[in-house]
């Protein structure tokens, strides 16, 4: 009978044991938290890629591609203000130019900054095609929006 309650007080607390070690060695690493942002980004999950990606930045805040992994989701959320911090804080520690310049005007303008986008966008055009496109597409909106229709 002794036998039988020691059994019935270890099971539980081996198959507990089991469960926090397998939890324990969960990849939690930024690069499998980064993945798994841009798979629930990728699933229209942006309130989880945004929690991996807070994970990420908490643990690590000058991690480039977090922030602008963050910045992207956040347009996406309608949080242009939260969208442009993370691509300026992501240009401060380094990252290039280029992936961040439209996105970044498209937070600018959301926020209704006009001439701050045309200004941007002045400073820094872009030089591929389909980048071209859409810069001009900003412009237009941000001319129409100050009632530059000719400009437009």
């Amino acid at each position: 009978m002794a036998l039988l309650n020691i059994t019935k007080i270890r099971l539980p607390a081996v198959v507990l044991g089991a469960v926090l070690l397998i939890a324990a060695c969960a990849d939690n690493s930024p690069d499998a938290l980064l993945t798994k942002a841009q798979d629930a980004r990728d699933a229209q999950d942006p309130e989880t890629a945004t929690i991996h990606l807070k994970n990420i930045l908490q643990s690590n805040p000058e991690h480039i591609a977090a922030r602008i992994l963050l910045g992207e989701v956040s347009l996406e959320m309608a949080d242009p203000a939260g969208a442009e911090n993370q691509f300026r804080r992501a240009l401060e520690l380094g990252a290039p130019l280029e992936p961040i310049q439209l996105p970044l005007a498209r937070a600018i303008l959301q926020q209704g900054r006009f001439h701050d986008v045309l200004e941007f966008l002045l400073e820094h055009d872009p030089q591929q095609p389909d980048e071209i496109a859409v810069s001009l597409q900003l412009r237009g909106e941000a001319h129409y929006a100050l009632r530059h229709l000719e400009q437009a």
